[in-house]
């Protein structure tokens, strides 16, 4: 963003919504394009500055960015320090044991459930034997019965 809109409505950055407002409505009277048609572009621009700060939600966006340029232009030394972490061998072992340590949790969590599935796979394949095997036997009674009734 090379231009900054509470400069192009020449306001202060801690400007009211009716302060915007009016500044607008100022600067529209004077650079609107039916007045002045060589200078489409700046009331475009003015345009733009307005919606954006008149927008509760945009404004604080754009007021977030300006701070962030601002101190980023201010002092990039310090941001750059501040991006690099020092980080120590026993940061670095205690990251690979915990890293470890999880990734095995994971394959036990996984071998846990294939056992579960498993057994529950052999519970019906059981189950079914036994229905299989009873439903056999009661025909073989019934039968059995039927003919000795006769």
């Amino acid at each position: 963003m090379s231009e900054n809109y509470y400069e192009i409505l020449g306001l202060p950055q801690d400007a009211t919504i009716a302060q915007i407002k009016s500044a607008f409505r100022k600067l529209a009277h004077k650079y609107h394009p039916d007045k002045n048609p060589n200078k489409k572009e700046l009331f475009a621009l003015i345009l733009k500055a307005y919606e954006t700060l008149s927008d509760i939600e945009k404004k604080k966006q754009y007021d977030r960015s300006l701070q962030y340029n601002n101190t980023y232009t201010e002092t990039p030394d310090k941001l750059r320090k501040q991006e690099r972490w020092e980080v120590s061998k026993e940061d670095l072992q205690r990251r690979k044991y915990y890293k470890d340590y999880f990734e095995r949790l994971k394959k036990e969590h996984r071998v846990e459930q294939e056992k579960q599935n498993n057994q529950s796979l052999y519970n019906e394949w059981q189950y079914w034997l036994y229905a299989a095997a009873l439903t056999v036997l009661i025909v073989i009674l019934v039968i059995w019965s039927y003919q000795t009734q006769q």
